[in-house]
């Protein structure tokens, strides 16, 4: 795109950063939506919109327009991307059940990945373990 357009990294970045802040701002109208309905009407008609600004993308040949497609696509980023996503599980599965499934395909209730968490989970898995045999003897 760079050499293409003939923009320079700091113009292709300014573009990307806008649609993140856009992104951050438009996720507090689009959370009260989803708070209060469906996110199936939000989350198809941002798909389709993401599609469509896709297109103009790749029709744009002035800066302006190239910051004005950005800027609907930050709007996009918040009706369809991570946070959307997780309201829809969160409200799929409601039941005790169901949440124990949304759990196991989260990770939500594992410790963490990083080699301090993994010890430190271990290290307390070990202490209650030699806890409950001394307690047996």
């Amino acid at each position: 795109m760079q050499l293409e357009l003939g923009y320079s990294t700091a113009q292709l970045t300014g573009a990307y950063s806008l649609a993140l802040a856009v992104s951050a701002l438009a996720g507090v109208v689009v959370g009260r939506h989803l708070d209060r309905h469906s996110p199936r009407a939000l989350m198809t008609l941002g798909s389709i919109a993401g599609a469509a600004l896709v297109v103009a993308w790749s029709q744009v040949h002035g800066l302006l327009a190239f910051y004005a497609v950005w800027l609907a696509i930050g709007i996009v980023m918040a009706a369809v991307l991570y946070e959307p996503a997780f309201t829809v599980l969160a409200k799929h599965f409601t039941a005790a059940p169901e949440r124990r499934r949304h759990r196991a395909v989260t990770g939500e209730d594992r410790p963490s990945q990083t080699t301090i968490g993994r010890d430190a989970y271990f290290k307390t898995r070990h202490s209650a373990d030699a806890r409950s045999v001394t307690a047996a003897q």
